[in-house]
């Protein structure tokens, strides 16, 4: 098994978000933890058990369950949708006549875009 592009991805955004403290940019710091955050989620194991109806047993073989592999290409569609997401908004925000705002949320998109394909 190759090494997990998830963890690769989490520990450049870690090392950047680091940097991004230490320089004292709230706003990239705001939106690294974000990605990190949507990355977590979309790691995480299913919370369904296998027979629904059967009764959870609770304090019996609980343990520490490991997180989910994500491929390169959810990885890169969980970005994109991330950037899209911020381009939307900032459209919708356009519109309303918030320039200053809209132009904020582009440059996040631009951003997130930076990780797609690390």
């Amino acid at each position: 098994m190759g090494p997990d592009p998830g963890e690769a991805l989490r520990a450049r955004i870690r090392t950047d978000l680091k940097q991004a403290m230490q320089d004292r940019r709230p706003a990239e710091v705001s939106l690294l933890r974000t990605l990190l955050a949507e990355i977590d989620n979309a790691q995480a194991p299913a919370a369904v058990p296998d027979n629904p109806y059967r009764p959870q047993q609770f304090g019996t073989g609980a343990a520490e369950v490991p997180r989910r592999r994500l491929s390169a290409e959810a990885l890169r569609a969980l970005l994109e949708r991330e950037a899209a997401q911020r381009r939307d908004a900032a459209a919708a925000l356009e519109a309303g006549g918030r320039a200053a705002d809209a132009e904020t949320l582009r440059r996040e998109a631009d951003a997130v875009m930076r990780y797609v394909g690390s």
